[in-house]
Formats: structure tokens, C-alpha cells, sequence
């Protein structure tokens, strides 16, 4: 009984003869009305729409699909005037003779005996596509191709043919209506744009969805989906629209990391570097101003921090402080096909400040970063395909080194291997430093070319180092930005660091901590190679991998985010806000929408689990300054060879010794774990077998130990006259340290494991750890030594609340056992790792295992 609903009245039957009887509409169709006017306004289009909507959202309530939208099938109640200011009638849905419940697979099987159901002009991909099952989505992108019509006078996609308008529909991206209709709100756009998006999860879920911002256009509010980068105010004549469109093979997936990467983008495509200063402003953030220097002329604009969605979306807006142009904004949008391709679509827009401007637009835009951009983009999807090799540049083609510098390469790649390291590593490496790009052999960082490259992590580190010792390779220090994760900084000695960083590029001075903002890198000789060092571009997603969506809001503005964030961890943070809202996405969660007002934050009750898959973040910014909002996953930096890392790995300490901090400098670091070891009755031996035989077998036994530490990643920080003191970046290859060092069945030897924040500073010319952790880690170990209660290995809580720990531990059989208080330990609860009985198993074969 919906008003916007043609209503059935009555289903009977008359000498076997079924019928229904239908309400009686008085009026013309939308069609027809269409007809007459060639096209309408945006008021009226708006209101066909939204009634259109209100009639959907009940059926969509309902899980009825109505799979057959079309200004045919749309009545107007009585006639609209001649005055198109007051032709606003109501409109009633009818025709529902393809309609079924989207729940019900039966009910779907009805229409699906191969027939085509529904009208091309206006349907959904998934619908032309054969899909046996259509959602409440497929009528929102068909009442998108409605609304696409009413305000253009032609459906979105049009062909001689039906196979012809299938094929767009499921391939082609929409026009964006203001690109044939300049008159048009670029709310209206927006809204038609997310409508008719090719896959089903970017659209509105349901017709209510669109109902409110369609009834919020109307009122005159904020959709909440205006065009992100916002364009400045401008004459809709002087903008000068570009929409480049490629097919590529690859999925948005396999492509966004590459087509992300702006800065190798930019200089494969011709650009110059660029230099940026950055300033800060009123509101607490910064500003960030490039300029390059091109045709004899210095561009200079202040570049408005990037905005995208993770796999699908991304955009800048620079405006120009000097130069031939006034603004410029570059969107790339990644549309996933049927096939398990990508459309990809670059829509850039120009307004010029002058004739200069126009004309070098045309050129420069128009034709020669098309062909550019559409030489990289085929190179990438080319590169991923794996049609020109495991190791060429998904960018450039890098030329051949010349034979002189391929010899000199060769003979310190020799000289590497005669260190110890494995052969195939070593020419992997060397196959890459021959073919790699400068901007890459710029920032070798190792533990992320070894797995580009398949290779073992530890043995890439060792060809590293040792070729920092045989000149092949210089060492630097990145200091990395904790929020956006930008080299800010580039040293050449941990002498040099201070106490804090700073970036550039957020305006954010930070502490500087060992296992998280000091990252070692390599740079190739320029014996070898020359490297590019210059920055193309500082804000690209590329450079912030952790962050799933970005998104800057204005001040008054209402954004949401159409995410499709998969089961993990997640924050949602700024660099203005002053809080950050932790949340996980889990699957089956149930709640998949979420609205913060930022100026509020976390004091407002907001579900901290969201349902995977698809989710809709609605974000206000009730600050009278603009506001830049994250949502950025919740993990630790696995590729990166910090400097915690290095300090822990023995080839580091052995071939750098003297690469250690400035005198009376202290720097924190996260998380360490330390293994610290005691022999009972040690001191004993020298009186029991004197000092030349005590020396000799406790000599052999730290050895010993050195050589299981080693295996396992770790590094002895030093030794004392019972034990020794180990570093690890992770528990889990402490544990299996401790466990081997057991299994040398030494009598009396006692470990402790203990992982927590310490501070690293210079001692003897060697990094040492100092502060509470240390402490802690030595109570742990004297408790476990207490001649009254003796435990052979004592794990702290911290350390073993590790999920690894325990899940290695039983596949080991192994169990853990939470131990009472132990004397002289204070505050602390540790856990014993006691073995469980093992009886002795046989095979078929009868061998002991």
C-alpha cells in the first residue's frame, strides 16, 4: 500500500481464467514525459528518483528485487505542468512481473532458463552478465542509468546492437554527467557515479541508501559523497576535463600497488623531482608546497595531501602559486571486470591561468601524458602478467651496464660468496643490482627485496653487510615517521641520530625507537650504478601502505567511506585529531556501518567490531578547519631491517662493532627480548679442576651457546662468569633457543626469556640495553635459580601471552604451567615451560624417532 507503488488490488480466478487487477494510474509514464522535454532538470530528475527510491525501499525491506527499473515502468500521478519549476508529480513504481525474492534461490530459477530478463539500456553488469543471483544493488545501478537519462536525454550506454550495450554495460565506466552537462551539482554527479560503479560493493547497498542523499540534495544538505580531491571554485567553461580509459589483464589487487606508486610513476612517465618545503599552519598541521623547474618555467603549487581507498580509488588536488596553470586534480579509479581484469580510468581536470596554460594543457595533458601514462600502465599490467621477466622494472627499462662496471660488479659478487654467502643468493642479488632502476638501488632495504626476490631473508642481510665491507654497497640510516611512515630523514652513522625526529612532510617531531623509526637501509657505489636520490613525489599512497583509506574533509563536511577493509585489526586516526579509535573487522560481526563526528571522537558509543567485507564509514568534521582522517591497518613493519633488528643479528655486531651511538645517548626501543642464561657452581669450577680446565669448558659451553643463538637470529649482547645475555627481535626464536640450549644437557644450566620496552646506548664501544626490561629479565633469571625452587627454564607472562610461543611449544610437546610467586621477584607472575613425558615412538621400520 506504498503511495509510490502501483498497488495490486486483487488476485482472483474466473472459469479457470487468473487474473489480477492492478490500481489505475492517471497519468503519463516517465518515458513519455522524457520525450516531450528531451531531458530534465536537475530538481525534476531528483524527484523522479527519489520517489523511485521510497517505492524500492520497501520492496527492498522486503528482499524483493525488482530487476526490471526503466522510465517506462516509472507512472506519474496526474499531469506536469508546462512550467518546469512547478513539474514536480509523484511518480509510482509499476510492473513488477520480473521481480523475486532475492533470498530465495527457487524463486530466482524461475526466470532463469537462459533468457535475457530485464532491459540492457539500464542494467546492471552482474545482471548482463548472467548472473543467476541479482541484489537489491542491481536496482540501484538501474535507477542510476534512469537517472542518467532523465538529466542527459540518453541512457548511459548506447550501441547498433543489444550484445553491444551489454558489453558496455559490464566493461565501460560511465560518463560523469557534468562532463555532457556542465550545469549540473557536483553532488548529483557524484551520486548518478556511485550508482552506476561496476562492482556491486561500491554502489549504495539499497535503495534507502540513495533514498537519503537524494532527500538530502533536495533539502540543500551535504550528500555526504562529494567529489573527492574537492575541486575549487571555478567557471565550469574554463576546466579542461581529460578521462583516459584502459583495459588491463590484472586484477585492481595485483595492480594498486604499482599504479599507487606515484612516485616511480611520475618519473617513468617524464616529470622532473621535485623540492618540497612544508609549513605549518593555524589549525596544527602543515602545509606542503613543491615546485619544479620545466620548459624554462618554475612551477610552484601547494599540494593537498592525497586521498584514496585501498584497491580502488586515489586523487590529488594541487593548486599553483606560480606557473600557467591555476589548479589541477588526477583521479584513478580501478574498476574490477568479469573476466578478472581492470578497467582503469585517470580523469584529470585543468582550469589554466592563460593562454600559456591552455595551450601547454592540450599538449602536455592532452597528448603527450596520455601516451605516457598509457605506455606505464601497459608496462605494469605487462610486468605482472610475467611477460618480461621475475626481475625487470614494472616502470622503465634500465640499459645494460657497461662490460667494465658488469666485470667490477662480478668481482665483488665473488668476493661476497668467499664470505660464506650461499651462491644463488648472491646472484639473484646480483641480477637485480645489474637490472634494477636508480630510484631503487637509491633504498635497497633488504628484507623486502628478499622476498621480491624468494630468496632467504638472513642470507640477503649477509650479502648486504659484507658488501658494505667489500665497497660494493654504502649503509644509511632511514629515520622513518611513526604516522605516516615517511623517510623523513637519511644518516650515515647511528652516531648522528639525536634524541628526536622530525618530518617534513607531517610537521611531527617524535622520539626516535630503535624497532620502529630507525630502518637500515643500502645504497649501491656509485662505482657501479648511479642512483637517483631525488623525490618525485612525497604523499602517494606507495608511501603509506599501511593506510587503507585516506580522506580530507572541510570544515562543515560529511564524508562516507565505502570500504572494503578484510578481518584484521585497524585504527581510525589523523594527524590533527587527538585520539585514535582502535577497532577490529570480523566476519560475521553483523554491524557494517559506522558514524563519528570527529570534533566528538571517542567519547561517543561506537561499535569497535565491524563486519568484513563491505563497510560505510561516515565521517563529520565539526572543526572549523579542515580535518585529514585515516583508517590505517594495525600491524607491525615485518619488512623493514630496523635498527633493533640489526643489534640483533651477529654478522651486524661482528662486521660493525663500532657502529654504535654517540656517548651518554640514550634511544628507546618498543619491544626486546632478551634470553639470559646461568650455569650453577661456574665460579666452582676453577677451584674443583683449576683455572686452565674451568676456562676451557666454560669457554666451550658459551660457544656453544653463541653458535644456537646465531642459528636462531639472535646476537649475545655479552658475556659474564656464569652465563650470557642474548637479544632477539622476536620470542618465538628465543624460545627455540632456550629449548636447544636444553637439549646440550649441561646440568644446572637455568634460562630465562623476558620481552618488554628497553633503552640502547653505548658501552665499551658495543650496543648494550639498559632500563626495567634488563632488570626484570635478571630477577627472572636469579628466581630461577633459587636453590630453593629450581625451574630450568622461566618464561615472563609478557613473553609467553605470545600465541606463537604456546602454539610452538605443544607441536614441540611441550606445555606451559603459570608458576606461583618465586622469591625475590617482585611483581611479576612468569610461566614455567616444563616437557611433557615422551615414550619413545617407533615406525614400520622400527626407528627410533
Amino acid at each position: 500500500e506504498s503511495p509510490y507503488i502501483a498497488n495490486l488490488l486483487e488476485l482472483n480466478e474466473d472459469e479457470g481464467l487468473q487474473y489480477l487487477v492492478m490500481e489505475f494510474v492517471a497519468g503519463q509514464t516517465v518515458l513519455d514525459w522524457l520525450k516531450q522535454r528531451g531531458q530534465l532538470s536537475e530538481t525534476e530528475a531528483v524527484s523522479v528518483a527519489a520517489d523511485v527510491a521510497r517505492a524500492l525501499r520497501e520492496a527492498h525491506l522486503r528482499g524483493i528485487v525488482h530487476r526490471d527499473l526503466k522510465p517506462e515502468n516509472m507512472l506519474l500521478v496526474g499531469e506536469p505542468t508546462r512550467e518546469p519549476s512547478l513539474s514536480l508529480p509523484r511518480v509510482k513504481l509499476t510492473d513488477f512481473g520480473l521481480a523475486r525474492e532475492s533470498r530465495e534461490a527457487e524463486s530466482q530459477q524461475v526466470t532463469n532458463a537462459g533468457a535475457l530478463l530485464g532491459t540492457p539500456l539500464y542494467m546492471a553488469p552482474e545482471q548482463c552478465s548472467g548472473q543467476a543471483t541479482v541484489d537489491a544493488r542491481a536496482d540501484v545501478y538501474s535507477l542510476g542509468a534512469t537517472l542518467f537519462h532523465l538529466l542527459i536525454g540518453r541512457p548511459p550506454f548506447e550501441s547498433n546492437s543489444v550484445v553491444g550495450v551489454i558489453a558496455k554495460q559490464i566493461n565501460e565506466p560511465a560518463p560523469l554527467v557534468r562532463t555532457l552537462k556542465r550545469e549540473l551539482s557536483e553532488a548529483i554527479e557524484q551520486i548518478v557515479a556511485k550508482c552506476l560503479a561496476k562492482p556491486p560493493d561500491a554502489r549504495y547497498q539499497n535503495a534507502g541508501e540513495l533514498l537519503e542523499d537524494l532527500e538530502r540534495l533536495q533539502r540543500g544538505e551535504p550528500t555526504g559523497i562529494v567529489a573527492h580531491p574537492r575541486m575549487p571554485a571555478a567557471d565550469a567553461r574554463d576546466v579542461m576535463s581529460y578521462d583516459f580509459v584502459w583495459e588491463l589483464k590484472n586484477s585492481p589487487e595485483k595492480l594498486w600497488p604499482h599504479v599507487s606508486n606515484t612516485e616511480r610513476l611520475n618519473r617513468a612517465i617524464g616529470l622532473p623531482a621535485v623540492d618540497y618545503q612544508v609549513e605549518k599552519n593555524d589549525a596544527g598541521g602543515s602545509h606542503r608546497f613543491g615546485q619544479f623547474r620545466k620548459f624554462g618555467m618554475t612551477m610552484a603549487w601547494q599540494e593537498h595531501p592525497f586521498e584514496w581507498i585501498e584497491g580502488r580509488r586515489m586523487g590529488v588536488l594541487r593548486e599553483y602559486r606560480s606557473g600557467p596553470l591555476k589548479w589541477y586534480t588526477s583521479v584513478v579509479e580501478l574498476n574490477p571486470r568479469s573476466d578478472g581484469g581492470t578497467t582503469l580510468v585517470h580523469r584529470i581536470r585543468v582550469v589554466p591561468a592563460n593562454f600559456i596554460g591552455r595551450t601547454a594543457a592540450k599538449i602536455e595533458v592532452g597528448v603527450k601524458s596520455r601516451k605516457a601514462l598509457e605506455q606505464v600502465y601497459a608496462r605494469i599490467d605487462a610486468a605482472l602478467s610475467g611477460e618480461l621477466g621475475s626481475l625487470a622494472d614494472p616502470f622503465e627499462d634500465v640499459p645494460e651496464l657497461p662490460p667494465e662496471k658488469q666485470h667490477r660488479l662480478d668481482q665483488l659478487l665473488q668476493q661476497i660468496v668467499a664470505r660464506g654467502v650461499q651462491p644463488f643468493v648472491v646472484e639473484r642479488f646480483g641480477e637485480y643490482l645489474a637490472s634494477a632502476p636508480p630510484q631503487q638501488l637509491a633504498r635497497i632495504r633488504p628484507i623486502l627485496l628478499a622476498q621480491r626476490l624468494s630468496v632467504d631473508e638472513r642470507q640477503l642481510v649477509a650479502a648486504c653487510l659484507h658488501g658494505v665491507r667489500e665497497g660494493l654497497l654504502t649503509m644509511l640510516w632511514d629515520i622513518i615517521c611513526p604516522i605516516c611512515r615517511i623517510p623523513s630523514q637519511v644518516k650515515d652513522s647511528l652516531k648522528a641520530l639525536q634524541d628526536h625526529g622530525n618530518c617534513p612532510a607531517c610537521q611531527t617531531d617524535f622520539e626516535l625507537d630503535f624497532a620502529n623509526s630507525i630502518e637500515l637501509i643500502f645504497r649501491i657505489s656509485p662505482e657501479i650504478h648511479a642512483c637517483e636520490t631525488g623525490m618525485f613525489c612525497i604523499g602517494g599512497p606507495a608511501h603509506s601502505p599501511h593506510v587503507a583509506a585516506q580522506v580530507r574533509l572541510a570544515p562543515g563536511e560529511k564524508f562516507a567511506s565505502d570500504l572494503s577493509l578484510a578481518e584484521g585489526a585497524y585504527r581510525l586516526c589523523g594527524p590533527q585529531l587527538p585520539y585514535v579509535i582502535d577497532f577490529r573487522v570480523v566476519a560475521g560481526a553483523g554491524v557494517s556501518r559506522w558514524a563519528l563526528n570527529l570534533a566528538s571522537g571517542p567519547s561517543q558509543e561506537l561499535p569497535r567490531i565491524l563486519q568484513a567485507g563491505r563497510q560505510t564509514i561516515v565521517l563529520t568534521n565539526d572543526r572549523p578547519h579542515e580535518l585529514v582522517a585515516r583508517i590505517e591497518h594495525v600491524a607491525p613493519r615485518s619488512d623493514a631491517f630496523t635498527a633493533a633488528r640489526a643489534a640483533a643479528t651477529p654478522l651486524f655486531r661482528e662486521l660493525f662493532a663500532g657502529e654504535c651511538l654517540s656517548a651518554n645517548q640514550l634511544i628507546r626501543v618498543e619491544q626486546v627480548t632478551l634470553l639470559l642464561t646461568h650455569l650453577d657452581r661456574a665460579r666452582q669450577l676453577y677451584f674443583e679442576v683449576g683455572d686452565a680446565r674451568a676456562f676451557e669448558r666454560i669457554h666451550e659451553h658459551f660457544h656453544r651457546l653463541d653458535e644456537i643463538v646465531r642459528r636462531e637470529g639472535g646476537s649475545l649482547v655479552k658475556t659474564l662468569t656464569e652465563g650470557v645475555q642474548a637479544v632477539f627481535t622476536e620470542p618465538l626464536h628465543a624460545i627455540r633457543a632456550g629449548l636447544a640450549m636444553r637439549s646440550l644437557g649441561e646440568p644446572g644450566l637455568r634460562i630465562a626469556v623476558h620481552r618488554g620496552p628497553a633503552m640502547v646506548a653505548t658501552l665499551n664501544e658495543h650496543l648494550d640495553y639498559f632500563g626495567s626490561t634488563v632488570s626484570t629479565a635478571e630477577q627472572l633469571l636469579a628466581a630461577a635459580c633459587d636453590s630453593h625452587h629450581p625451574h630450568p627454564f622461566v618464561l615472563s607472562n609478557t613473553t609467553a601471552a605470545d600465541e606463537t610461543v604456546a602454539a610452538t611449544l605443544a607441536t614441540l610437546g611441550f606445555t606451559l604451567r603459570v608458576a606461583p610467586p618465586l622469591p625475590g621477584l617482585t611483581n611479576i607472575w612468569p610461566n614455567l615451560v616444563e616437557p611433557n613425558w615422551i615414550e619413545p615412538q617407533r615406525t614400520q621400520r622400527g626407528t627410533e624417532v
